[in-house]
């Protein structure tokens, strides 16, 4: 039971670069598929200046995509300082910025790039979320098919 209670207290895991949604599970259940809403995924913000690094600055960031999760190690103790990595929770089809538009406290306006490790593949049909619409086959009725005309020469047989 601990670490059940640990899993889902620590969030989503993410198993493949990915996020796997995990819930408590009872005999009573229900095992239809729900659907998701929101999903977490890293971003990476390149080009920020050190002094932007503090974590209230990288909330504030991180909250003009989505909403902010947490920090990867080496962002936190700034051991790898080509780019912030960030955890978001995002709006399943909400449209992703490729950059980020802020003033400093001087006024000066800042661009970062954004790249993001992930982003959720959304079905047009169905509005699901891992797939696109190529799954679905064609069920509108095909034409059919007309094969060219041939003429074949037989020899008639007379009586």
């Amino acid at each position: 039971m601990e670490c059940k209670n640990l899993v889902l207290q620590q969030g989503f895991p993410i198993f493949h670069n990915k996020p796997l949604v995990v819930k408590p599970w009872t005999p009573e259940s229900n095992l239809t598929k729900e659907r998701v809403k929101s999903v977490p995924i890293w971003i990476r913000i390149c080009g920020l200046g050190l002094k932007f690094w503090g974590k209230s600055c990288l909330e504030k960031l991180a909250g003009l995509v989505g909403k902010f999760i947490k920090t990867d190690g080496a962002t936190e103790e700034k051991t790898r300082l080509g780019y912030a990595r960030l955890m978001v929770e995002v709006e399943v089809g909400q449209v992703l910025p490729d950059k980020l538009y802020f003033k400093d406290e001087k006024g000066v306006e800042n661009i970062v790039l954004l790249e993001y490790e992930w982003k959720p593949i959304i079905c047009s049909l169905c509005k699901g979320i891992g797939h696109g619409q190529e799954i679905y086959r064609k069920k509108q009725p095909t034409a059919p098919v007309v094969k060219p005309t041939t003429w074949v020469w037989k020899p008639v047989q007379r009586r």
